[in-house]
């Protein structure tokens, strides 16, 4: 929240949430992680009818510039984010302010968010304002729900036996404690069975080549999020998120699998109290979290062996903050948390115990913001300090961070924003990393935490109806926690000394009566710094060297046409960067017609139907021969082709 006023998002903001907002009426505090307010580079994504109905979340954050998103398939499968060359483990990811992995704790599917289910989405590339509690190295995804009365229904069917529904409704509740509720529904079931192009693991061998149907991709979903406000001066804030999900694993082009199943449950808790005295504000948080995942290899398609595993892990978060205003150009803000983990795995099929082990994570943060609030010029320096004890039988670590930071906000005129950050971050193995999960996938407890200093500068303008934005970065990651494959398909957690990565990301849009275009992109140059000479000097792995994200729509008396176009290019799969991956080209369109409370539309993905691009034949032979393969993700699953969804809303 803010002081009581009128207040407008600047332009470096809303960069890439469309049409400047109409001016809204808040009260309430201020909020050092306003978007308005903030040092952070930031984007805004507002979730309204712009947004097509097919989209995810993963959609949306793809949106911002940097961002690089990976995809396991089509409708409803695994989707993570990548920001500035980052992994997607560096990005933390939260409801509200709620941590759904609290110290990097895993790599968040972004394709299990309810995305109607939220009013906004926030992705802060690189240093998040340190009271969101965030040392995440690429940055933050921050989902907010909303204080307005809505109600929506919608369902959709397509293409690969699809179907989707979800429900909204928030607004007052009755009662004499002033409460308010918001309340979310999404279900989703897929066959997922898409064609691709399999050259039978045989590039150079033209002869095995054909299209086959995806199999083992079929997968159902429920997802719920509600949360109940209510209180005044003293407001309390109960929030749970839910997930149910069970799945194929059909595996990446050149192993596929046909029986490996997974299910899997998520709960997350938590309730929030915050009041003021005076000039001084206070909040706690208490949050709870628990994963469970069953995972069936009883047929030995995955790994060395035949696994039937389950794994749990739980996370209890208590966290304190405190604000003050002692003179009207300084704010002091403190905070104190502390994240309990847990992680067991047991292997149901010889009806043995697993890996069992834990971690505690001590975060302290103290910050100020120094000058006008919403005035010309602000400074806000920072320290964030993490204390990291995992443990399991037979080994223990004990490690201390110290993160400096500062950021800085300067109005060089009505109309252009100067922000600059410059400090550390860090990230703490995680519990998967620490211990394995007794299948293909084995831990290491002597792993050391990631650390990274960055910094960026960038600039943001609005005239007249365009807005643009343009920002330089760079980031050094110390310990970067990778996986690496060893004999038979196993993979061992390791650090990697030193990479650099560098870059150039921008972005713009132009608002006019009947149309609106965005554009966003970046240039990025992430590079191997370590000693080993096998290495020095490559680009990591999976990371594109450019990136372009292009959207156009015509609106008028309730038609709306959209396009948009995604192009990711110059990346290598492999560290050695022998395997270069073909540029990914995907043009979607959008057809809408809206009378009334009722919006029809028809949402088309990957319009050319591009399921084969062309690579080296050979990538040890540089004499430019090229072979078809199918179009693939980053970790190597197939994308669908061209994708047809037909989608009915009622939103009174």
């Amino acid at each position: 929240m803010i002081h009581e006023g009128v207040v407008i998002l600047p332009p470096l903001s809303l960069a890439l949430a469309g049409p400047e907002p109409e001016e809204i009426v808040v009260t309430g505090e201020h909020d050092p992680a306003d978007p308005a307010e903030t040092s952070s580079q930031v984007t805004v994504v507002t979730i309204d009818d712009r947004i097509p109905a097919s989209a995810d979340v993963a959609t949306a954050v793809g949106r911002a510039p940097g961002a690089v998103i990976g995809r396991l398939g089509g409708l409803g499968d695994r989707a993570t984010v990548g920001l500035r060359g980052s992994a997607s483990r560096q990005v933390e990811v939260t409801i509200d302010g709620i941590p759904l992995n609290p110290e990097g704790g895993l790599a968040v599917d972004l394709s299990e968010l309810p995305l109607r289910g939220f009013e906004r989405v926030m992705i802060y590339r690189g240093l998040a304002p340190p009271l969101v509690g965030s040392g995440a190295l690429g940055g933050v995804v921050e989902l907010s729900t909303g204080e307005r009365r809505v109600s929506s229904l919608t369902l959709s069917g397509g293409s690969w036996g699809t179907a989707r529904g979800a429900a909204l409704a928030s607004g007052a509740l009755p009662g004499p404690a002033a409460a308010s509720g918001w309340f979310a529904v999404d279900g989703l079931a897929t066959a997922g069975t898409f064609p691709w192009y399999d050259d039978g693991g045989t590039r150079i061998t033209a002869s095995d080549d054909r299209v086959v149907i995806r199999g083992n991709n079929d997968a159902r979903q429920l997802s719920t999020l509600s949360r109940i406000q209510a209180g005044d001066p003293l407001r309390i804030t109960v929030l749970h998120a839910g997930l149910w999900r069970s799945e194929g694993l059909p595996g990446a082009t050149f192993a596929p699998s046909l029986g490996v199943r997974s299910d899997m449950s998520r709960h997350l808790i938590a309730a929030r109290g915050e009041g003021t005295v005076g000039v001084v504000r206070g909040g706690l948080l208490l949050q709870g979290l628990r994963r469970t995942e069953v995972f069936d290899d009883r047929g030995g398609e995955i790994g060395l062996t035949a696994d039937w595993l389950s794994s749990t892990t739980e996370t209890g978060r208590a966290r304190g903050t405190l604000s003050a205003l002692p003179l009207p150009q300084l704010r002091l803000d403190a905070a104190l948390g502390v994240s309990l983990d847990r992680f067991r795995s047991d292997d149901l099929l010889r009806s043995t115990i697993g890996a069992r082990g834990g971690r505690r994570v001590t975060r302290g943060v103290l910050a100020a913001g120094l000058g006008p609030t919403s005035g010309a010029w602000r400074v806000t320096p920072g320290i964030v300090g993490i204390q990291i004890a995992s443990s399991m039988t037979g080994a223990a670590t004990d490690r201390t961070l110290i993160l400096p930071r500062v950021g800085a906000r300067l109005s060089a005129s009505p109309a252009v924003t100067l922000k600059a950050n410059a400090g550390a971050g860090a990230r703490p193995p995680d519990l998967l990393e620490l211990f394995g999960d007794r299948g293909p996938l084995v831990g290491n407890p002597m792993l050391r935490p990631e650390r990274g200093i960055t910094a960026d500068l960038g600039i943001g303008g609005a005239w007249i109806r365009a807005q643009l934005e343009a920002v330089g970065f760079a980031r050094r990651v110390h310990d970067l926690i990778v996986w690496s494959q060893g004999p038979q398909g196993v993979s061992r957690a390791e650090n990697v000394d030193e990479a650099t990565i560098i870059g150039l990301e921008g972005a713009g849009s132009w608002q006019g009566r009947w149309l609106e275009l965005e554009a966003s992109g970046a240039l990025v140059r992430a590079v191997d710094t370590s000693d080993d000479p096998t290495y020095r000097g490559n680009q990591l792995p999976r990371v594109p060297a450019a990136s372009v994200g292009l959207q156009g729509a015509v609106a008028r008396d309730g038609l709306r046409l959209a396009l948009d176009l995604s192009l990711a290019a110059g990346r290598f799969a492999d560290d050695a960067n022998l395997v270069p991956r073909p540029s990914q080209v995907l043009l979607g369109s959008t057809l809408a017609l809206r009378r009334g409370p009722t919006s029809l539309e028809l949402d088309v993905r990957n319009v050319l139907d591009r399921i084969v691009a062309t690579v080296p034949r050979d990538p040890l032979v540089d004499d430019g021969s090229t072979a078809p393969a199918a179009v693939v993700d980053l970790a190597g699953y197939p994308l669908p082709g061209r994708t047809f969804l037909l989608t009915v809303r009622l939103q009174p």
